[in-house]
């Protein structure tokens, strides 16, 4: 081909390629970071053939995302999609289905066992047939809907309607300005409403002070902040135990739970109101110190005092909580505390050197609440801490939360009343794994199977209760039981599994235990500081075995039946220690392990009847030469990683194809031919000179023809 045709086709080329550049300048970068991510990807999996898996979970999230990054459909990319074709409405979907999506997370995460309804009016006819007789209330009338369904359902009765008719008293938020909603006419009403117009701190002192009945029912259009204050300052007088107080529009969006659930965040301690499971609101005691009560310290300070030589000398139930750098989980775990259905507790919080924001949240709690009380040391770890709460307990029963962790709200109401009823030293339910990443799931684990439910056991009835998961803080203790039998923790450094021996000591003494199969504790396992996912502790666990060989020292009564089967249970704590220390610290710690077994074996206190088959064949290899076990063992993990390698390696090379051969990277890569060899011959020119690069394109040409 000539010279100066070669130019001419060169020339059309690249004025083609500018065309389309214009056109697909955005589409060329997104592929262009496609391709970039794709070769690394392939590097990354040369480099797992080679070295094994490092991070799979990452490459799969990265795979992911390179998958739905080669969607494309015709020549538009999907950020041209956003920036030119997604109207304002689209946006206002994805808000909502954002919205969706939060909620979901939150009633997983919270509202596990909660009273689903289809739509407001069965809420509301539900609630309304919850109340009895007395003053049947609304605040936020508007268009008058609601209140006359509750006329309707309650047709002997008045019912009461609050609001200014004039709007928002305020701005709530962006598009909802201060006197948005006003109405120039009063809406129809039925028959047996009365409206009580004005703003409700002008018109509710007044409707107080003339009707003397206590509420029976409250419906609260719940937008403002200041508006539901002013309701339960105004009426917690009112409101007494049994009472039913229904809210709507509330939201548990994450925008929604820094304005909506203000009021009772912050009135809650103060006031007594709780939650119960069927997602409304009840009352379940006598308030402490209303808010109003702040505005006259002197009203305040009678009704606080009387209340006190009521109710708090008389405490039935302690709850204990440890606190070292648990910010993070604290306000949700003492939110879960503080609302129980049991009201008269006393919460003990005792904080152990925190170095966190723990402190001054348990003490606002303390301010707020004159049930919580803090008691502040040093750090001297988890079993000192459980003994401080446990000696300045003053409450029949002992409960445990951990703080990172969060019950149910009828959970120690459940417990105690079972306690009660059946005299038990312990009453212990079933609980639920807790994660909240990468989604909200709670996973019921049972301690106790239902057949062993519901009666009064000995520890000689249900021996099989020691091999079970200590889970000291889905459970309660008789106080009197605890202190007569001399039950400690054991007070050795940081968080090290005191729990282990604490809960042998428990069944060991236990005469009257009671199992519920219910679950109420959610016991969170994705909390990176928790000491589940701690590998620098060692002989931490040897150190409760000699806990438990110290007591049964103390009561040779019950070491002779109990000895072997603290051996038994040994077995299986510490193979599970083994598994979970750092391969450096594993030798030293079989060491220890067969030399403990070697002597017990010598005394004669293993017993083969409560092995299983292997694991006393394992038990016995150990004992014989731990070195070698280990070296067995290694070889044997080595050889599982490298299966797992293998799988996830032929899963991720399957991905790669999938994203090689879909229909979407093919359109797309063809799309932007001509701007990438384009974009390549410009380069060509800066690099190697116009001579050099027309010759190259004419050898590709004449050999294409």
């Amino acid at each position: 081909m000539p010279a100066r045709a070669m130019h001419k086709r060169f020339d059309s080329l690249m004025a083609a390629a500018a065309e389309e550049r214009g056109q697909m300048l955005l589409l060329a970068k997104e592929l262009q970071e496609l391709s970039e991510r794709q070769r690394l990807l392939e590097r990354e999996l040369e480099t797992i053939k080679n070295n094994g898996v490092q991070d799979s979970i990452e490459i799969l999230e990265r795979l992911n995302k390179l998958d739905t990054a080669v969607r494309i459909e015709g020549r538009k990319t999907s950020a041209q999609n956003i920036a030119r074709n997604i109207p304002n409405a689209s946006i206002k979907k994805q808000l909502w289905e954002l919205a969706g999506a939060q909620t979901a997370e939150y009633v997983a995460r919270k509202m596990v066992k909660t009273e689903a309804f289809s739509s407001e009016k069965e809420l509301l006819a539900h609630a309304v047939g919850l109340a009895g007789e007395g003053l049947y209330l609304e605040f936020g009338v508007f268009s008058g809907n609601t209140i006359n369904q509750i006329a309707e359902l309650r047709p002997n009765h008045t019912i009461y309607g609050f609001d200014s008719f004039e709007g928002l008293p305020e701005t709530w938020r962006t598009g909802f300005a201060q006197g948005m909603f006003a109405k120039p006419e009063l809406p129809p009403v039925r028959e047996n409403v009365s409206l009580v117009v004005g703003w409700f701190n002008d018109t509710l002192p007044s409707f107080v002070s003339e009707h003397k009945e206590n509420c029976a029912f409250i419906h609260v259009d719940y937008d403002l902040y200041s508006s539901s204050r002013t309701v339960f300052q105004g009426l917690h007088d009112r409101i007494v135990p049994g009472r039913c107080c229904c809210l709507t529009n509330t939201s548990i969006t994450r925008a929604g739970r820094s304005t909506n659930s203000k009021p009772f965040r912050s009135l809650s301690p103060c006031t007594g109101y709780s939650t119960n499971t069927s997602g409304m609101w009840k009352h379940t005691s006598r308030p402490r110190c209303g808010s109003s009560q702040r505005d006259d310290p002197e009203a305040g300070a009678d009704k606080k005092k009387q209340y006190k030589r009521g109710v708090v000398r008389c405490r039935k139930y302690p709850l204990l909580f440890r606190s070292t750098t648990c910010e993070k989980y604290l306000c949700e775990c003492l939110d879960s505390v503080v609302s129980q259905t049991l009201r008269d507790i006393e919460i003990i919080c005792v904080n152990d050197g925190s170095t966190d924001g723990s402190l001054a949240i348990m003490e606002e709690y303390a301010k707020n609440d004159d049930r919580v009380r803090v008691i502040s040391k040093a750090n001297a770890g988890y079993g000192h801490s459980m003994n401080v709460g446990f000696d300045a307990a003053t409450g029949e029963y002992l409960g445990i939360v951990e703080s990172d962790d969060y019950a149910e709200p009828e959970m120690f109401e459940t417990l105690y009343n079972t306690a009660v009823q059946n005299n038990a030293d312990v009453v212990k339910s079933n609980f639920y794994f807790y994660y909240s990443k990468p989604e909200v799931r709670n996973e019921f684990f049972e301690i106790t199977p239902a057949e062993h439910c519901n009666q009064v056991k000995g520890y000689l009835a249900y021996r099989k209760i020691f091999y079970r998961k200590p889970s000291i803080w889905s459970a309660i203790y008789k106080k009197d039981f605890i202190r007569k039998n001399g039950i400690r923790f054991t007070e050795t450094p940081g968080a090290s599994y005191q729990d282990a021996a604490f809960n042998f000591k428990v069944w060991a003494c236990s005469e009257r235990s009671v199992f519920l199969h219910e679950a109420y504790l959610h016991y969170r396992q994705d909390n990176e500081a928790s000491s589940v996912n701690s590998k620098g502790k060692v002989f931490c666990v040897c150190d409760e075995y000699e806990e438990m060989e110290r007591f049964l020292d103390r009561h040779p009564d019950k070491k002779a039946e109990l000895e072997c089967l603290k051996n038994r249970i040994k077995y299986d704590s510490y193979m599970w220690n083994y598994d979970r220390l750092a391969v450096d610290f594993r030798p030293m710690f079989l060491e220890r392990m067969a030399a403990e077994f070697r002597l017990a074996k010598e005394k004669d206190k293993l017993d083969k009847s409560l092995f299983e088959p292997w694991k006393w064949d394992t038990l016995h290899q150990i004992i014989a030469d731990p070195a070698q076990y280990h070296l067995f063992r290694v070889k044997r993990d080595e050889e599982r990683k490298r299966a797992q390698e293998m799988d996830e390696i032929q899963r991720l090379q399957a991905q790669l194809d999938g994203i090689r051969n879909s229909r979407s990277y093919k359109i797309g890569r063809g799309i932007t031919y001509i701007p990438r060899m384009g974009h390549r011959g410009l380069r060509a020119l800066k690099k190697y000179g116009v001579r050099r690069t027309v010759g190259h394109i004419a050898k590709k040409i004449s050999k294409r023809k």
